[in-house]
């Protein structure tokens, strides 16, 4: 079962870049993109800690931004922010950023990082 929700998990990420994001109006938001910087995924743990990052490319700002986790929900609303390994919850995230410009257009980048 946990290989199945694995590969399900997979081509939903791998399909996701594979989708034209559209504006609360209707209007293409094939300009504004963003990718996460930091962490690059992998295994995390301990007290020291890691910076959570992301670059924006087009749209219109400014941008307002969303960082959630399939685990522990609602992460923050800044474009960066710290946080310690030992803060969140042990498991696999996958870490998901959500940026909309000004014209209300919205994109997503994601991240899988495994907290011990």
């Amino acid at each position: 079962m946990k290989r199945v929700l694995f590969v399900a998990l997979l081509l939903t990420l791998i399909c996701a870049g594979c989708i034209e994001q559209k504006s609360n109006d209707g209007k293409s938001a094939e300009n504004l993109s963003v990718t996460i910087t930091s962490p690059k995924g992998g295994v995390l743990s301990g007290d020291e800690e890691v910076k959570f990052d992301a670059i924006v490319n087009g749209g219109r700002s400014p941008y307002t931004y969303s960082w959630s986790s399939n685990i522990k929900g609602i992460l923050s609303s800044s474009k960066s922010f710290s946080v310690k390994p030992s803060k969140l919850t042990s498991g696999r995230h996958i870490i998901i950023l959500t940026v909309t410009d000004a014209n209300g257009n919205s994109t997503q980048a994601s991240t899988m990082i495994d907290m011990v």
